[in-house]
């Protein structure tokens, strides 16, 4: 098994994992008893029970599921065991533990009339689960399982031939997964994937956590395994396959794990993990950590925009009288906490922090109110415990510390309680935009500017400096080219790069976007690729349909820019790949008004679709757009919208003495380079000649020739593959009509030297 797991019955679980594979997925089998009930029958039966017969109100899911399940035939009740069974097995037991486990199933079980199932899959071994779900996955059981049945139902309407041939290709069958509705929000997605491959999908049931790992870790590949215009789940998958491959070989080892040293590192700046399990590994010296907490029983906290896990809050208590403070508990004497929480809910001292320091400092009234919500710092936990509280204010210790913190470029520890789990409370890392908030908070009460406004450029950050220094590495641009673009962009706030491919437009966007920041901050970086599916709901807003009903969601366009509205001292970067790919009348909508640079203040604010508040695209985000100019199948670019973007040409760079060099590094020299550079060029300047059928913008592009020569093959031998499988089928559609031209060419590119 490729992947490395350090859990003592991981073994058990993926054996167990595979058995239900082989018996109930592709056969119709069972796992608690030796009877026929994984069939299209049966699964159609459980799904109108759950799917079609919906409970609201505040009952229990296993309740719910319970009454859904009352009047179904013993058979579907048994398979919804089962369901859950499968649904809970990824589950690592110091989120759900072994018994928590059994008797939910059990209790499904017993409503067919049945005794208590025996069965070695229901041990503590088999049920001790593979790796934390994320909490998302607990406040969203139903929807979780919901998706489990969807996805069983529609493979059952297969043959079992077909279903063995289905499964016999793990990304066949993931780009399967992934055409069943909500495969992009369900966590369950990723568990059942890595349950029926474990050698090519990682063990991570979070999709948020796999774009971390590949926007931090993907310039480590080669440029034809990085796939940066695909951002699609399953090419997220393989793309993190190929990093772990590329990690086991420079660590040779394959007892690797993205969530344990030495890969933590290289994702995560700072670990304070969002998991309890890995919790007990923050850091030994000052920690800064940062609470935050609504009073439970707040209905308006319960659904909508401002539930639990979709706002800045979560509960103060666990319905299961749980310890939920269990990790704040380890605060100690030094650590720096800021207890953040929603403006009505606390007014004097928090009572967490005040059992762990009983220095902890009320600062009642402070507050700071952002898009969509309003903190208030309520406490401060000093670092001197001699210091009388009366002196607090006067020493100022909390200016002091943030400013330290701020300038020592470390992010803080955020902690989090979350409702209804009995499980602990978790932490993670405090981002540069909650630190703000907490700068901002000190603002307001003390009444002085930031206490490090004059030494900090920018609002606290902890990312490093990105400069056009930075940006040139692998560009093969020239300065003046980088600083001309920078310009432009500047001036104009929208831009498009475009040109033929394989000339580096994904490479370039991700470092002019980082230059133009100034600093290598992926949270200041926002990313959408546009399809001919592309709509006004995705990028601007939409309703989108929920327990209750529908809800107006802002889309990802609009989020993205109520987010840099916040933080309006610093530039943000929006990305749009194939921008001429989507109907970009239809998926602007207003924007086209708004992105203009000289309407990016409120008081061209304008309400959207919805009629809804009204908004505007603040001074602050910089739009950049991708376009290929070889893709045929593409219409002009709206003129509308040619006209609040300025266009930039990126050509092919393999005269340039920069790309002589990179390819010398990697062991293209002598004659070889000089062929490959003569006889490319000669080929462009034929493609660039024909201008009835192509032109300069469907040029061949460095970038095809930019990983170099593998470790297995000699530098003609990697040329000749790259000629074979890359170009001449390139060729072979450009002249489609013209079989023998493109023949031609092949062959006059692979003559020997």
């Amino acid at each position: 098994m490729a992947t490395w797991i350090d859990r003592p019955n991981s073994k058990d679980v993926l054996d167990a994992a595979e058995r239900w594979k082989q018996e109930c997925l592709i056969e119709d089998g069972s796992l608690f008893s030796p009877e026929r009930r994984w069939s299209a029958a049966n699964a159609d039966s459980l799904c109108d029970a759950f799917l079609g017969n919906p409970i609201a109100g505040s009952e229990k899911f296993i309740d719910k599921l319970g009454r859904q399940l009352n009047n179904s035939p013993a058979t579907v009740q048994k398979l919804a065991a089962e369901c859950l069974w499968l649904l809970f097995l990824f589950v690592a037991d110091n989120q759900m533990g072994a018994a928590v486990k059994r008797e939910r199933i059990t209790r499904i079980w017993l409503l067919s009339g049945s005794t208590e199932p025996k069965s070695p899959l229901l041990s503590d071994e088999v049920l001790s689960g593979i790796a934390h779900s994320g909490i998302a996955f607990m406040t969203k059981v139903p929807d979780e399982l919901g998706f489990l049945l969807s996805v069983i139902r529609d493979f059952k309407k297969h043959s079992p031939s077909d279903r063995q041939e289905l499964l016999a290709d793990a990304w066949r069958f993931g780009d399967w997964v992934d055409k069943q509705v909500g495969n992009d929000r369900r966590a369950f997605r990723h568990m059942l994937l890595y349950l029926c491959f474990p050698e090519r999908y990682e063990r991570i049931s979070s999709l948020r956590h796999k774009r971390k790992i590949r926007e931090a870790l993907e310039d480590r590949l080669p440029p034809a395994e990085r796939n940066e215009t695909n951002q699609s789940l399953l090419a997220t998958d393989q793309v993190l396959l190929a990093i772990r491959h590329g990690l086991e070989r420079e660590y040779a080892t394959t007892e690797l794990d993205f969530y344990r040293p030495p890969l933590r590192a290289l994702w995560r700046q700072v670990e304070a993990s969002e998991t309890p399990g890995l919790a007990d590994e923050v850091g030994e010296g000052r920690n800064f950590w940062i609470e935050k907490t609504i009073v439970s029983g707040r209905p308006d906290r319960e659904s909508g925009d401002h539930a639990a896990g979709k706002a800045l809050w979560s509960p103060q208590k666990s319905k299961s009288g749980g310890d939920i403070y269990a990790n704040m508990r380890r605060v100690k004497a030094g650590d720096v906490v800021f207890h953040l929480t929603d403006n009505e809910a606390i007014t004097g001292v928090s009572t967490a922090a005040g059992s762990v320091d009983d220095k902890f400092v009320g600062l009642a009234g402070t507050d700071w109110e952002g898009p969509g919500y309003r903190v208030q710092l309520t406490g401060y936990a000093t670092l001197d415990p001699t210091l009388p509280r009366e002196a607090f204010l006067e020493k100022e210790p909390f200016a002091t510390e943030l400013r330290e913190l701020a300038l020592s470029g470390a992010k803080g520890l955020f902690y989090n309680a979350h409702r209804g789990l009995n499980q602990g409370a978790y932490l993670t890392e405090a981002t540069p935009t909650l630190l703000s908030v907490i700068s901002r908070a000190y603002h307001a009460h003390a009444g002085k500017p930031l206490p490090f406004s004059e030494e900090v450029a920018a609002p606290i950050t902890s990312t490093q400096k990105f400069t056009i220094d930075d940006a040139l590495e692998g560009l093969f641009l020239e300065r003046q080219e980088i600083e001309q673009i920078l310009l432009l962009w500047n001036t104009k706030k929208n831009i498009i790069l475009q040109g033929p491919p394989g000339v580096g437009k994904s490479f370039a966007a991700r470092r002019l976007a980082y230059a133009l920041l100034g600093a290598e901050d992926r949270e200041r970086l926002g990313f959408a690729q546009f399809h001919q599916s592309y709509s006004y709901e995705d990028f601007v807003e939409g309703y989108r349909p929920t327990e209750m009903g529908f809800e107006l969601r802002a889309g990802k366009f609009v989020e993205f820019c109520r987010r840099a509205e916040s933080d309006l001292e610093r530039p943000y970067v929006f990305i749009i790949d194939e921008i001429n790919r989507g109907n970009l009348s239809k998926i602007f909508g207003e924007l086209m008004l708004l992105i203009e640079n000289d309407k990016r203040n409120p008081a061209w604010a304008i309400a959207l679709a919805s009629g809804a508040v009204p908004f505007h695209v603040p001074a602050n985000v910089y739009v950049m757009g991708l376009m290929n100019t070889a893709d045929r199948s593409l219409a002009v670019v709206d003129y509308a919208l040619r006209r609040r973007f300025v266009f930039v040409d990126l050509k092919p760079k393999l005269s340039s003495s920069a790309f002589r060099l990179w390819l010398g590094k990697r062991g293209v020299q002598g004659p070889l380079l000089g062929t490959l550079i003569n006889r490319i060029d000669a080929l462009n300047k034929e493609i660039t000649a024909d201008t009835s059928n192509l032109g300069p913008g469907f040029a061949i592009g460095h970038s095809f020739f930019c990983a170099g020569p593998t470790d297995e093959e000699d530098a003609w031998g990697w040329y000749s593959r790259v000629i074979r499988t890359e170009i001449a089928p390139l060729l072979r559609e450009y002249w489609f009509d013209a079989p023998d031209k493109a023949k031609g060419w092949e062959d006059q590119l692979l003559a020997p030297i």
